[in-house]
């Protein structure tokens, strides 16, 4: 059995600031966004998941895609 550890890290500021309606869309479900857009600081609640489901994807050794604003991508 294989055990990975999947890590990353989305700069707030970076991903805030390259934030629309385009990206929220392409990597984020109907209830994460509704769920997100609740809260006062919602761009920092979806840098967060945004991070989580990169991780999960390289422990899983799957292609998150593309780089993007805000995200680190180290292998």
């Amino acid at each position: 059995m294989v055990v990975s550890l999947g890590i990353d890290i989305v700069d707030l500021e970076e991903f805030r600031a390259g934030l629309t309606d385009s990206l929220v869309g392409e990597f984020f479900l109907p209830d994460e966004i509704g769920y997100s857009r609740t809260q006062a600081r919602s761009w920092e609640n979806l840098g967060a998941r945004l991070a989580a489901k990169r991780a999960v994807f390289r422990a899983l050794g799957v292609a998150a895609g593309a780089h993007r604003p805000g995200t680190r991508s180290r292998s």
